[in-house]
């Protein structure tokens, strides 16, 4: 996905500010108007368009939103499979992950998702 567009520059920028200390534990004004019902279904139903930033919106969520983060988490587990686990884990992205990207079960077998 090449994350074009605006709704992905947005969210890209919230993102980056969210990742600022005194959002870890305060919802970022940006990311709480970004994820409002139907601008969070979108990228949900667009999210081939930009995987690595959806991933790093739920994982920002998972954060924030204790009572929702094991679905947050399983959702994030299930975008990052559509990535290169060692591409992600090389820091290569743009995308801040929030050092969540160890509690994903990031484990292929032969394009299957393993038992962890």
């Amino acid at each position: 996905g090449s994350c074009q567009g605006e709704r992905w520059g947005r969210l890209h920028e919230a993102l980056l500010e969210a990742s600022q200390e005194e959002y870890l534990e305060n919802f970022s004004p940006a990311m709480f108007e970004l994820t409002q019902y139907e601008i969070f279904e979108w990228f949900k139903a667009n999210y081939r368009d930009c995987v690595e930033g959806l991933l790093s919106m739920v994982l920002y969520l998972s954060l924030i939103m204790d009572e929702r983060r094991a679905s947050l988490l399983d959702l994030a587990s299930r975008a990052a499979r559509e990535l290169n686990p060692l591409a992600l884990r090389s820091g290569q992205s743009t995308w801040p992950f929030f050092g969540l990207l160890e509690q994903l079960q990031l484990v292929w077998q032969a394009g299957q998702h393993a038992a962890p």
